[in-house]
This record gives C-alpha cells, structure tokens and sequence, in this order.
C-alpha cells in the first residue's frame, strides 16, 4: 500500500524489521537487502498491513507475517527477507494489506489473501503461491489496495478485487466484486497509480484522478462526501508534470485508507480538515 524507491533500504515498522547482515553475519552496504547470495540491490520497496516486499537483484523478496501466504511461500511469518516464488525478473512490486503482487516480463502475478479476488486469478480462494493474472501484458505500473489492485499499461489502466466504494473504477454499482481485470474508464496514459484501502487515484500529465471512498476527502474534491466508481479530478490543479512525475521518470504516488498523496521532492496532501 506504501511504496518508495529509496536511495537507502531502511525499515521501521513492527513486525516487518529485515535482517540486513550479509554472509558471515556482516552489514550488508546502505541499500542492500540479504539474499543467497550474499547482498543484493533493492531497487523497489513496499509495504503492506504487516509485511513488506522488495524488489532485490530481480527477485521479489518479502518478510513479517504470512497469515495469508503474502510472502509468497507457505509457512510461517519470516523476520528477514525471503525469495517469493516469482519464476521470472521481477521490475516492480506492490504489498496491500494481506496480499502483494509482482510485475515480470511485462506481466502481474499476485499471491496472499483472495477474500475479494484481490488475485485477479478469477478465485476467490487464498493462495501462497505467485499467480499469474489473466489478460494483462506490457504493465508498467502497479498498485496495491485493502482489498484491490490496479495496473497500468502505457496506454490503459485496470483493477480488479473489492469494489464496494467503487475503487475500482469501472462506473459500475457500488458493493461489486471482480475476480478479474476490469478496465478503469477515463483514465488514459497513466504517469503513476496508487491504491489506498478503499480508493484509487491515477496521474496524468495534464491531472490527477481519483475514485472511490471518499468519507474523509481522500479523492480530493474538496469536501469529503459520498463513493463514486467514476473517476474525478482532484479540485486543485494536481498533474504529474506538477507533481514532479513528467517524463524526466515517472515515480509512484502514494496512497492511504484516509488520505493521497504524490511524493518526489515535494509531497500533497488532501483529507478531511481541509488543504494543508
């Protein structure tokens, strides 16, 4: 759900600590996770409930819990990084609450809690072992909510799992449930994509959309109020050239279940009380 490109790996959240020591039980160097082989370059990191992921040397790596297989293997909650059983090289990963998902050779696998086909694997049963997602090929972007996911390609952007605040975007009926990738409507060439606990939000170059609960202002309308499934921009004039993710390189924004924000150098934020 929280996602960082980092300079430097470092973690500090109960439960989910990793163990940094390289071979020999030395420190690994800043930005180094402890793989097989010894250290190995984080190059994406997130974080989910209670767990996290990264992406290290082209493997998914993730540890904490594992009440719902989120780490991508079966057994108990592992207090240092662990290799998920991603078969392919591994270019970026999104935690959400009890699952995560991966994007390899252009494609998502997702793995951990399907209470809501969060999975896209047309299931709603759990399952700790990577599976890949129907239909999607050429994915970029990818983000992970409560109970939801999304992914972008170039051109389009799609999401699938718990959908009772519309969070998923289609313009459907509040309270649906899609086991399987479902196209986001008005959303094209997407720059960035974030997933809280029940909304959604999407950068263009010219905006930012956003969609679905909206009770303490997350879509950023400028009042908190009811859920759409449509997606809106925000009320002031946000864009990812604004925000700082044009095409010098696109970075991920980063939502919560309260409040989005999109983050580079400089960081806005909308909830409730008012703009800040």
């Amino acid at each position: 759900m929280t996602r960082f490109l980092p300079l430097l790996l470092v973690c500090a959240c109960a439960g989910s600590l990793a163990d940094h020591s390289g071979n020999g039980g030395g420190p690994c160097p800043d930005g180094k996770l402890k793989c097989v082989g010894g250290c190995c370059d984080a190059t994406a990191l997130s974080a989910g409930t209670s767990h996290t992921c990264a992406v290290a040397d082209g493997e998914a790596r993730c540890w904490g819990s594992n009440d719902q297989g989120q780490l991508g293997r079966a057994g108990a909650e592992s207090y240092q990084p662990v290799r998920a059983g991603v078969p392919d090289t591994v270019s970026d990963i999104a935690a959400g609450a009890t699952h995560t998902c991966a994007v390899a050779g252009g494609e998502v696998l997702c793995w951990g809690d399907n209470t809501y086909g969060q999975l896209g694997n047309g299931t709603t049963t759990n399952n700790a072992t990577p599976q890949k997602v129907a239909g999607l090929s050429g994915v970029a972007l990818l983000a992970a909510g409560g109970g939801h996911t999304c992914a972008a390609t170039a051109t389009k952007m799609f999401c699938w799992g718990r959908d009772d605040f519309g969070q998923v975007g289609n313009g459907g009926t509040l309270g649906e449930q899609h086991l399987e990738p479902t196209e986001v409507i008005g959303v094209s060439a997407p720059l960035a994509i974030a997933a809280g606990d029940a909304h959604t939000c999407a950068a263009t170059s010219s905006q930012v959309l956003c969609w679905g609960q909206n009770a303490a202002g997350q879509l950023g309308t400028g009042a908190a109020g009811p859920a759409s499934s449509t997606p809106g921009p925000a009320s002031q004039p946000l864009s990812a050239i604004f925000l700082g993710l044009g095409d010098a390189g696109a970075r991920t924004i980063a939502a919560s279940a309260a409040r989005g924000a999109a983050t580079k150098s400089t960081a806005t934020c909308f909830r409730r009380e008012s703009w800040r």
